[in-house]
């Protein structure tokens, strides 16, 4: 992620909406999402040390976050959003970090 371009979100939003609304390749009428709490591989950041800013250690991510999933119970980690819908094409719509 670091050798990223820092506006990847910019792009890969600006490219959805082309496909979607422009070119038309997409069919919103048939579409699914979902959602998956991916666990952080690193060093945990406690919410109480979240709260007031402040990062104990390096090698925290500091754009990782808390999230709930009701099998894996409290979770350090990213959160993936995936949408679908039918056809051949496959694309990335967005991006967070």
């Amino acid at each position: 992620m670091k050798t990223m371009s820092t506006d990847i979100k910019e792009r890969i939003s600006t490219m959805g909406y082309l496909i979607v609304a422009t070119e038309r390749l997409v069919d919103l009428s048939i579409t699914t999402i979902d959602s998956n709490l991916i666990k952080d591989n690193g060093i945990v950041w406690h919410k109480s040390s979240m709260k007031k800013g402040m990062v104990p250690r390096s090698g925290i991510g500091t754009y990782v976050r808390w999230g709930y999933s009701h099998t894996k119970g409290w979770v350090f980690g990213y959160n993936l959003h995936l949408t679908s819908t039918t056809g051949d094409l496959v694309v990335s719509l967005t991006a967070e970090m």
